[in-house]
């Protein structure tokens, strides 16, 4: 009987007997791991222990106790993580588990049509529910659901999916895989918003797919999506898809070339070449001489990271510490900026090798032409370890400074993504020396590929067939090229739509 007591008397009650982790979430379109997922509630305030959640089927199941902490997860529902959007669901475990094969026979038996061998899906939650299942409808449930009509009717081609307010379509991803035969899908009136979405369904060899009433049609890429996810495609937002010319943009002018995409012309980059080369060497060798480039016009900015103590007691910020200094006036505005610095950094050396640049040209609206020149690198400064910069530089056209930014740090250089400019150049002369035409020529189509020798090459062909075929100019034939995105099998359609009247149709179109 002692014994019996003793145990009683050290017995410790269960605090969490009556409560438990009665409450499963389901977390959908989450690319990340658990512990992720953790860190993802935390950012967003939610914390949760990462031995809550559980992947399983793709999926994430999360664990809880707390209604309020369950209902601050739910409420992320449709955010976003890496650009996905994730679904959040409640499993309703008071609701007795669901056969999905019987579901989906009675969904087959009152709504599947032998005509046209498809099944109607609109409004599904209250389908689902007037035929006697009390199951909440998401990403999850939707993949079951078709699961158990295709082992009634695996042959369907036609799957209606309207009114469902779905935002997402993750729940359709495998589906290609349970019905083989499917050729169109209809999601009228529902939310999808944005176009990854439909790298859920593009493994589909669809005929016809409609998306009217979703925030989707109001991308700029819509149509241009459309056509690259589903080459098969006849029939879109219930419209012959295949007559449409409808673009990315809807209205394709020129603009001048503002944007930086490796460099204006050819002869642009040779004589900026031409100015890196001479101003990073008198400034490692003969600093003095750097005078040249600058007017008592020129402005000069610099920063530095905290942790370069060498470099950064010249930060800007930090004027004051040099106002003995006969150049501290001058510090951000004058002739002598450059060697003013290159004294104090002294002895400098940067490996031209290790420098990449990048200009493009801009007009003031006073007519004053100048030239943005972009700068990054690796250098030592103050005979000390290597460090990054970025360098920018505006200039007039006769080679002057007039604006000036350096930025020193350590780290990896989150500017650089390889040795860009170097290899456009190699491109430029490649192509130029296979066509036998100007390079200044090859640079447009170039920009147009991302540098890409074999793609530019194809573009070169269809603006010189147009030439040739209906007497167009250049200028004509890339504008018509360009505004129909390159896509041979548009151009083709053009073509043949207006004939020689190709450039003023296409100009025409919106």
């Amino acid at each position: 009987m002692g014994g019996n007591k003793r145990k009683q008397k050290f017995q410790k009650p269960n605090k969490n007997k009556d409560y438990g982790n009665k409450l499963k979430l389901i977390v959908s379109g989450f690319t990340g791991t658990t512990t992720q997922l953790s860190s993802f509630f935390s950012s967003n305030g939610i914390h949760v222990n990462v031995k809550f959640i559980s992947e399983t089927g793709g999926n994430f199941q999360v664990n809880l106790k707390d209604k309020t902490t369950a209902n601050n997860i739910l409420g992320l529902n449709g955010i976003l993580f890496n650009s996905q959007i994730v679904t959040i669901s409640m499993v309703d475990n008071s609701a007795p588990s669901v056969n999905f094969n019987e579901m989906g026979m009675k969904l087959v038996d009152k709504y599947y049509s032998t005509n046209d061998q498809s099944i109607n899906l609109d409004n599904i939650q209250m389908k689902v529910k007037d035929l006697g299942f009390n199951k909440q409808v998401d990403s999850i449930v939707i993949t079951r659901i078709l699961d158990g009509i295709s082992t009634i009717k695996p042959a369907i081609q036609s799957i209606h999916f309207c009114n469902n307010s779905i935002s997402s379509l993750l729940g359709f991803q495998k589906i290609i895989a349970v019905f083989p035969a499917l050729k169109s899908l209809d999601f009228r009136n529902n939310c999808i918003k944005q176009l990854d979405q439909l790298d859920y369904i593009k493994d589909i060899p669809l005929e016809a797919l409609s998306l009217n009433g979703n925030p989707i049609q109001n991308e700029p890429n819509y149509h241009f999506q459309i056509r690259t996810h589903f080459k098969n495609l006849q029939f879109l937002d219930l419209q012959n898809f295949t007559s449409m010319f409808r673009f990315p943009v809807t209205v394709n002018t020129y603009i001048p070339d503002l944007q930086i995409g490796y460099f204006a012309n050819y002869s642009e980059f040779s004589s900026i070449e031409s100015f890196i080369k001479n101003y990073f060497n008198l400034f490692d060798t003969d600093p003095l001489s750097l005078s040249s480039f600058y007017t008592m016009a020129s402005v000069f900015s610099f920063t530095a990271t905290k942790h370069l103590k060498e470099v950064s007691e010249m930060n800007r910020n930090h004027v004051s510490h040099f106002a003995q200094d006969q150049y501290a006036s001058r510090l951000l505005c004058g002739s002598k900026i450059a060697p003013f610095f290159a004294n104090k950094f002294k002895p400098c050396v940067h490996n031209l090798n290790d420098i990449n640049f990048d200009c493009f040209s801009l007009t003031l609206p006073s007519g004053l032409q100048l030239v943005n020149v972009v700068v990054f690198g690796k250098a030592k400064y103050c005979d000390r370890g290597t460090s990054n910069f970025y360098r920018t530089f505006i200039l007039t056209m006769d080679g002057k400074i007039i604006n000036e930014q350096l930025f020193i740090f350590s780290g990896e250089n989150p500017f650089v993504v390889g040795k860009q400019t170097k290899e456009a150049m190699a491109a430029i002369k490649q192509v130029s020396q296979m066509t036998q035409i100007d390079p200044n020529f090859t640079v447009p189509f170039l920009k147009r590929t991302n540098y890409d020798t074999q793609r530019a090459l194809g573009y070169i062909n269809m603006v010189v067939t147009l030439v040739q075929r209906l007497g167009i100019t250049h200028a004509e034939a890339f504008f018509v090229c360009d505004k129909l995105q390159w896509e041979e099998g548009i151009i083709i359609e053009a073509v043949n739509k207006f004939g020689k009247n190709l450039y003023q149709g296409v100009k025409d179109l919106q």
